[in-house]
């Protein structure tokens, strides 16, 4: 299975086109050592526009963390709204 994320700086920057790849914090593998307290943001980028939601992390565990009673806030209407037939994050 080929790898669709990188830890790349690169693949961070937002004026970088040439990254194939989704960035992923290396942070995420430490999750559980974090002890989070307070918010997780999950952003998307595309165009220069950005689209996020954000969680109560507090008591979560790298499983946990996204899930739609955990929402704080969202630039998507539909997310604060509770308008979505599925939700889940596949690790």
């Amino acid at each position: 299975m080929e790898e669709v994320t990188s830890a790349e700086e690169s693949c961070m920057s937002l004026s970088t086109t040439s990254c194939s790849q989704h960035y992923r914090d290396p942070v995420e593998d430490q999750w559980d050592t974090l002890r989070i307290t307070e918010e997780v943001k999950i952003a998307f980028y595309k165009e220069g526009t950005e689209k996020y939601i954000i969680f109560n992390g507090t008591d979560t565990n790298i499983s946990d963390w996204f899930r739609q009673d955990r929402i704080l806030s969202s630039s998507w209407s539909a997310m604060e709204e509770r308008l979505y037939a599925h939700f889940s994050i596949e690790r």
